[in-house]
């Protein structure tokens, strides 16, 4: 019986996989389409677009992968599992004495190489990814800077949009500038908020621009000097202002903001490797308010997430399986149905375990444990279904016969 046992492995893992990969390759290439709408302004930005669509494809990838390969291993041992009822592989399989923990070995070993690679690409692939990026907008925005300053940098010429952004607007201003466009003299400088309603507007009677290194790596540093800066106070209906001797900012930073297409991009913390972030929060922990600051919360609930949506795939084949063993002899449409609201739950659980500990209602590790622990219930549940009732009774059925007393 040993050499059958492995031949139904080889064609249940065989197949399972092979339907679970195309359903995450059609599902991944939908969401990536999805998000590269807002990848598309940089794109336009950006001097080499097919290698910028290609680091967009790189940094996108992971995010979404870790995303994709649960749901994929879900329907693909959902279809499976039906596929071999309807052809009563199945029945004929446990007719000969194969169990339902025998067969869900295949399933099982399958959810474990699928959580591995998702726990590698969450922990190790999307930070290395999120470090290359992070790279990328250095080097596009250094060559950003530079062409503005070869092209649109001109004296007596109002320069409007100076950086294409779609949270800023900032318009520049020179009176005189040096032949070799480092000396600025008259500089009138304006930045408009999307979220403000008035400018920040900045006089400065001489500036400089000069290359320095930012951690080994070469930056334009943007030096005002005897100046002023006006800012419109809402509650007070009057303008602020303030003298200054010396104002330095980095014009790289500045323009590599464009470069962000969500807030998440510019976290710094998602860029660390599972030591390094478990470190960093031991040290935002110090604080004994932390549990009152949402961004540390956030943070906390994401790195558990990192853990917890690829462990889900160590139970989701045998959820899959569980539902699609088929009665021919009945119609078993409630398996979709229950198959469609475990998802629906599972998702739920996470998103409304962020909210109770971004409102601190709770802590945050309740992102881990109440999602992972309503899949171990559900396996449970499962598992002794179809122990005890293989084919003969449904599931609401089950659930009326074992816990409607």
């Amino acid at each position: 019986m040993i050499p059958a046992f492995k031949k139904i492995d080889r064609l249940l893992g065989v197949e399972t996989g092979l339907i679970s990969s195309l359903i995450m390759i059609v599902v991944t290439s939908i969401i990536f389409l999805f998000k590269s709408v807002g990848f598309s302004e940089i794109l336009l930005l950006s001097k080499e677009s097919s290698s910028s669509f290609l680091m967009c494809i790189f940094f996108l990838a992971p995010s979404i992968l870790k995303l994709t390969a649960p749901m994929a291993i879900l329907l693909g041992s959902f279809i499976m599992a039906t596929r071999a009822s309807l052809d009563r592989e199945i029945e004929a399989w446990m007719s000969c004495g194969v169990s339902v923990f025998r067969l869900l070995n295949s399933f099982f070993v399958l959810g474990c190489v699928t959580a591995a690679l998702a726990l590698f690409t969450s922990l190790y692939f999307e930070p290395y990814a999120r470090q290359e990026w992070t790279k990328f907008k250095w080097v596009q925005a250094r060559h950003g800077v530079e062409a503005i300053m070869e092209s649109r940098l001109r004296e007596k010429t109002f320069i409007s949009k100076l950086f294409h952004s779609s949270d800023n607007d900032i318009s520049f201003y020179v009176d005189h500038l040096s032949d070799s466009k480092k000396q600025f003299f008259k500089v009138f400088l304006m930045a408009q908020s999307n979220k403000e309603k008035y400018p920040l507007v900045l006089f400065a009677e001489q500036g400089t621009l000069t290359q320095e290194d930012n951690q080994g790596v070469v930056d334009y540093m943007f030096t005002l000097a005897k100046g002023s800066y006006y800012q419109f106070d809402e509650k007070l209906q009057t303008w602020n202002f303030m003298h200054f001797k010396s104002l330095k900012f980095s014009l790289i930073s500045m323009f590599q903001k464009q470069f962000d297409p969500d807030k998440s991009s510019s976290d710094s913390l998602r860029s660390l490797y599972p030591f390094e972030y478990i470190n960093e929060l031991k040290k935002l922990r110090q604080d004994p308010d932390w549990s009152k600051s949402q961004k540390i919360v956030r943070q906390h609930s994401f790195f558990y997430e990192q853990f917890l949506i690829p462990l889900s795939c160590l139970a989701l084949p045998i959820i899959g399986f569980c539902l699609g063993i088929q009665d021919v002899r009945r119609k078993n449409i409630l398996s979709y149905t229950v198959l469609a609201f475990i998802i629906f739950i599972f998702y739920a659980f996470i998103m409304l375990a962020q909210q109770f500990s971004l409102k601190f209602y709770s802590s945050p590790e309740i992102s881990l444990w109440l999602p992972g622990g309503f899949l171990i219930i559900i396996v449970g549940i499962l598992l002794r279904w179809r122990v005890k009732y293989p084919f003969t009774v449904k599931f609401f059925e089950f659930i009326r016969l074992e816990f409607g007393r």
